[in-house]
């Protein structure tokens, strides 16, 4: 509203020049809302103009990650500003969340081993003797190498973007369990990751996490 952007619940190009700060908020709001609502969430703002982009071809359900970034630049451009990615050239800012167990259940019913990694960036940790977990610096992602399937890998871009969200919306850096979820499933075997601690840095377009603490679940699917 302090851009002159929405006019009666209605998002409306912006009228004049929208500050970067301001532009790399409303790309993250919606980069976050189509990761976890879809674009359904956006229809009271932006209503049928969403049929005028490409943004619904894969439904208006949550969009996977591969897709988000795409969506949201198409929807910001309805508005009439620059998109400013998660890690736009230029910025530098440093992070530090960590997850709070409160009485809210967390559904881990199924798994079988349950690891406590301190630090991963600093050492691999091997779950059950038949999943190597590993950080990837270069491509600031979990690397996960089972024993019977392919190596794969979870980045932790979008899921720190997504834990800054909800940070966000709380005003505290400690975060509920669901905020800090992973997970990963094969044929064989599938993982339940909550990310613990993260900390480090956003270098224009380079994450450096230089703290992951996680705890993991692991099972062998039936």
């Amino acid at each position: 509203e302090g851009n002159a952007m929405l006019v009666d619940g209605s998002a409306q190009p912006a009228p004049r020049d929208v500050p970067h700060d301001d532009r790399r908020e409303i790309s993250a709001v919606l980069r976050y809302l189509i990761n976890t609502h879809g674009t359904d969430a956006l229809v009271p703002w932006v209503g049928d103009r969403l049929t005028a982009v490409e943004t619904t071809e894969d439904g208006t359900g949550p969009s996977s990650m591969r897709r988000v970034e795409d969506r949201a630049r198409a929807i910001v451009a309805l508005l009439g500003i620059d998109y400013v990615g998660p890690w736009a050239p230029g910025e530098s800012s440093r992070f530090s969340y960590y997850m709070v167990w409160d009485r809210t259940p967390v559904e881990i019913t199924g798994y079988d081993v349950w690891l406590q990694v301190e630090n991963l960036t600093r050492d691999a940790a091997i779950v059950d003797g038949r999943v190597v977990l590993r950080y990837d610096s270069t491509a600031a992602a979990i690397a996960i190498d089972p024993v019977d399937a392919a190596p794969t890998a979870l980045p932790l871009d979008h899921a720190i973007e997504r834990i800054e969200a909800a940070q966000r919306t709380s005003g505290q850096r400690g975060l509920d369990p669901e905020s800090m979820r992973l997970e990963w499933e094969s044929d064989t075997e599938r993982l339940l990751i909550f990310i613990a601690r993260v900390s480090g840095e956003r270098v224009e377009e380079t994450l450096q996490v230089s703290d992951l603490d996680l705890r993991v679940f692991y099972a062998r699917s039936p």
